[in-house]
């Protein structure tokens, strides 16, 4: 077999060619998306929706499971009070709804509703954000989640009272 020039640079194009489109996939899928985490804030636990992409974010629900967290939007006793009676009579996700800036984030106080106490510190508890955002609309329902136990967050509460 005669070793073709040619061939080897169609080759190699392809290879580049086949990496690149991986990248943009990765780009687009995963680079391209809000980070959520746990965070003591304030004397509180709090989760942490971070907007990474520099235009506006919404946040269209979420979602929590098991229903013993609900969240608080602001510091204030109303606040508390909406995410208590919010998440006592509307069981629907949708209610936790959010819009965020370019580059910046959103502190959502953790409410503990009736029967967390009683939970064994190993029961898991996953935390699911839908999303979108204002420049390319997606057809697939987009979400970002985050996943702990009862008792980290209990630590992540006692660790913010103790500051």
């Amino acid at each position: 077999m005669i070793f073709d020039p040619i061939e080897a640079i169609k080759f190699i194009g392809g290879i580049g060619g086949i990496l690149s489109t991986g990248f943009l996939i990765y780009d687009r899928l995963y680079k391209s998306q809000p980070t959520i985490f746990f965070q003591p804030h304030d004397a509180t636990a709090c989760l942490v929706i971070k907007n990474t992409m520099t235009e506006t974010l919404f946040i269209d629900a979420i979602d929590v499971s098991p229903r013993k967290l609900s969240f608080a939007f602001g510091d204030d006793i109303h606040s508390t009070i909406e995410a208590v009676v919010g998440a006592a009579h509307d069981s629907s996700p949708e209610r936790n709804s959010l819009i965020i800036g370019p580059l910046s984030e959103r502190y959502c106080r953790l409410v503990k509703l009736t029967g967390f106490d009683e939970l064994p510190p190993e029961t898991p508890f996953t935390i699911r954000c839908a999303w979108r955002n204002t420049r390319r609309p997606s057809y697939v329902k987009q979400s970002v989640k985050v996943s702990t136990t009862a008792g980290d967050l209990t630590r992540i509460r006692n660790d913010a009272t103790r500051d």
